[in-house]
């Protein structure tokens, strides 16, 4: 199987994600990719946050490539975005998600 390498892009007609079936709105930012196996061809189009929890999914696991069934997931909400800190990102506090410094100093700043 090959895919081509994954493109952000905005949306210019409703889309439906193929992770959690819900709608891709006009305008909403999306993930696209397509897929060739033998002679059959595909086009994935994804929240950014349902391809980030099949891809922290499959970092878990020590998978480089994942397969999911389409329309049966759940779209994560923001508390389930997955972690992105670094151990040089040095966060205020330790951080209970473990996300990206900028959203560690956010949080940080509203309990403050």
């Amino acid at each position: 199987m090959y895919h081509t390498d994954c493109e952000t892009l905005k949306a210019r007609k409703p889309h439906r994600c193929m992770s959690c079936g819900e709608a891709i709105a006009v305008g909403e930012m999306y993930k696209r990719w397509r897929t060739y196996d033998g002679g059959d061809a595909g086009t994935n189009k994804m929240h950014p946050e349902c391809l980030e929890m099949h891809q922290a999914d499959a970092d878990r696991f020590g998978e480089r490539e994942w397969e999911y069934s389409p329309y049966s997931h759940e779209r994560p909400k923001a508390d389930d975005r997955p972690c992105t800190c670094h151990p040089d990102d040095n966060p205020p506090q330790p951080c209970a998600r473990r996300y990206a410094l900028a959203d560690c100093k956010a949080a940080h700043a509203a309990v403050a």
